[in-house]
């Protein structure tokens, strides 16, 4: 390879059985122009307990996730843990079944009569705190080592409509349901040291009954004042529908409550149902004209085109397909699934669609912004840029034929093409150099997702 006069340079993808091509594509980049901010991929720390072979996979299952680019973690904390009796522990010693604890997973019993009073005899973390040592922690650990910090987003989770007849719910009361988070953000920060940066008002209220737009804004009034009295710096993601248009909906009905919007870090959605341009568009508008950032924090299956939709059309801040990976993930319900028929004991591997979506997560960190890129044929190609926290450019290139490739508007210097295929998980072509017309020239054999980024020594 060398840099021809003009600037250019030709990579013949040889390795690739590449040849002429007659779709011509010219992407460019325009560093100058930026959008959001990047600040977290997340993943979903899962339930440890579900899974008898955890502590022999966990070491791999968060090494992979670190190399892939997860940085923050939701941590579920279900409704039932205000409640006269650990019935998670009851559970656990086999005192009480199974299916008799998803009836009361999400029951809850009033601690006292005072919800300004933590009586903590009425609360009971042990399902939480199991999660905590056997996942957060490790993975916090092996952060740091790496020299980076984990986020962690605490999700109330209270899927009412799967408790058993007679149980009580009092959570739909904001000022319980303030207690109920000061309780548990109090314990994290003395238990562990834990303060959390996020707070997840409600996983999916357009799934819980007796929650409204409404009651998610005065819940967050009523939660900010006990954050601020309290001083915890943690502040509030919502409203996490799993319609798209509910999410619409239900912010629009939370911001009508004064105060509401105050500490609302990221407004959220998933994309189970009710996804198109136009909501995706309107999310991003209420994000922009409320001065906050845009989420989409849950889609099992999600794929790297649906996280590029995300990325441009919501312009989203963060973002997660589901938990981090479990035996039952393979499919794409997390980013990895562990086969627990290896021979030589549990594996933990992509699940489907893992290795388009590691082109664009691991090397985007957070603090990176989005940058403008333009397709002159966006059914053959779409490009989406960012430029990151060491001051570099990286595109990232969904292909969706053969195609004769021009990137145009790089900086100059040398760069690195690495990329997957249906056929092929990880491939690593040639660098190039990138002189001062900023231009380089590539042939793609067949459909990859690449990532074009500077070489590191």
């Amino acid at each position: 390879m060398r840099e021809a006069g003009l600037g250019t340079v030709l990579l013949l993808l040889a390795a690739m059985g590449c040849g002429g091509r007659d779709v011509s594509v010219t992407v460019t980049v325009r560093t100058e122009q930026r959008f959001q901010t990047i600040d977290a991929w997340e993943a979903t720390a899962g339930s440890p307990w579900e899974s008898r072979h955890f502590d022999r996979y966990v070491p791999d299952l968060i090494r992979k996730g670190i190399e892939l680019g997860v940085n923050r973690l939701r941590l579920e904390v279900r409704s039932g843990v205000e409640n006269a009796v650990d019935n998670f522990e009851r559970m656990r010693s086999g005192a009480l079944p199974f299916s008799e604890y998803r009836k009361l997973w999400y029951a809850t019993t009033n601690d006292d009569g005072d919800p300004h009073h933590i009586n903590w005899k009425g609360f009971h973390f042990t399902e939480l705190d199991l999660t905590v040592r056997r996942m957060v922690l490790p993975y916090q650990e092996a952060m740091a080592k790496a020299g980076r910090s984990l986020a962690i987003n605490v999700c109330y989770v209270a899927f009412t409509k799967q408790s058993g007849p007679g149980t009580l719910y009092i959570h739909d009361d904001p000022e319980e349901y303030a207690e109920f988070m000061l309780a548990t953000l109090l314990h994290l920060k003395k238990t562990f040291g834990i303060v959390p940066e996020t707070w997840e008002i409600l996983l999916e209220p357009d799934n819980v009954p007796q929650w409204s737009g409404e009651l998610v804004g005065r819940a967050m009034v009523a939660a900010g004042q006990r954050l601020e009295d309290a001083g915890f710096p943690t502040r509030f993601i919502a409203p996490s529908c799993e319609d798209l248009g509910a999410s619409l909906a239900y912010a629009d009905a939370m911001a009508s409550i004064p105060g509401a919007l105050d500490t609302l870090e990221e407004l959220s959605y998933h994309r189970y149902r009710g996804v198109s341009p136009a909501s995706l568009q309107g999310l991003s508008n209420r994000a922009r004209r409320w001065k906050t950032k845009a989420a989409q924090l849950e889609r099992i299956g999600a794929d790297h085109r649906m996280l590029r939709e995300d990325l441009v059309t919501a312009r989203t801040s963060s973002w997660s397909r589901y938990v981090l990976g479990d035996p039952q993930s393979r499919r794409g319900g997390g980013y990895f699934w562990v086969d627990l028929e290896a021979p030589d004991g549990p594996v933990v591997r992509d699940a489907d669609g893992t290795r388009f979506l590691r082109r664009y997560m691991s090397r985007v960190p957070r603090g990176s912004v989005r940058i403008a890129a333009t397709s002159s044929r966006p059914r053959s190609l779409l490009p989406t840029a960012f430029w990151i926290p060491d001051g570099e450019c990286v595109v990232v290139l969904d292909v969706r034929v053969p195609t004769k490739v021009r990137l145009e508007g790089l900086p100059s210097g040398t760069y690195g093409i690495e990329g997957a295929s249906a056929t092929r998980s990880e491939f690593k072509l040639a660098d190039v150099e990138v002189g001062k017309s900023g231009s380089v020239t590539f042939d793609v054999a067949s459909p990859a997702v690449l990532t074009v980024a500077p070489r590191r020594p």
